[in-house]
């Protein structure tokens, strides 16, 4: 009884959190697509829009952003935009979104964690990681949770043999984003509920 009635809260806050979200670009060129009664475009739309407004709420991940696209500047087109293009075929929608992926596995952590100050003198530090992750939560309820989240990232990676300053950085980063998402969902799911949902992320 108790599981039923927490998933009817959770859906009519998550519908309020949609239908307060907005100005994404590429939710725009979802948007347009409903009109053909797309069912997975539509599930793609609402995901996305309650995703990014809760994020947006708990994380500013201005400073992120920034250093990843000073790292990793590119010439060509902006991929992100040309998606918005509603007369792309199947196959080349996929060929887009495989760059963009690409581009994203072969970032280059090191610089990005060298400009956000967490790599001095050529290794991460804990207090370069805390004082970045202290500027990127918006949410200072979750501001001690998210840099005791970095500093047990970093103690799981200086504790592995991984050699490469570039490995540790790129697992770095993959340990804490996979812990702060799970992290700003049970926050909002708590606060709209009133008590804790003992949900498993």
């Amino acid at each position: 009884m108790r599981s039923t009635f927490v998933f009817l809260l959770l859906s009519v806050s998550l519908h309020l959190t949609f239908a307060q979200s907005g100005g994404r670009p590429l939710l725009s060129f979802l948007q347009g697509r409903l009109a053909g009664g797309d069912d997975e475009i539509a599930s793609l739309v609402q995901f996305k829009a309650v995703m990014s407004s809760m994020l947006d709420q708990c994380y500013n991940m201005n400073a992120l952003k920034q250093a990843m696209s000073d790292c990793n500047p590119t010439d060509g087109p902006d991929f992100r935009q040309i998606l918005k293009d509603g007369s792309l075929s199947t196959e080349e929608r996929a060929e887009i979104v495989n760059k963009i992926k690409n581009t994203m596995e072969n970032m280059d952590y090191v610089c990005v964690y060298e400009k956000l100050g967490v790599i001095e003198n050529g290794a991460m530090t804990v207090r370069g990681v805390e004082s970045s992750l202290r500027l990127a939560v918006a949410d200072p309820k979750l501001t001690e949770k998210v840099v005791d989240i970095g500093k047990e990232c970093l103690k799981i990676v200086s504790g592995c043999s991984i050699g490469s300053l570039a490995e540790q950085a790129r697992i770095q980063h993959s340990c804490i984003r996979a812990k702060m998402i799970p992290l700003c969902l049970r926050s909002h799911v708590e606060e709209k509920l009133g008590f804790d949902p003992e949900f498993d992320y």
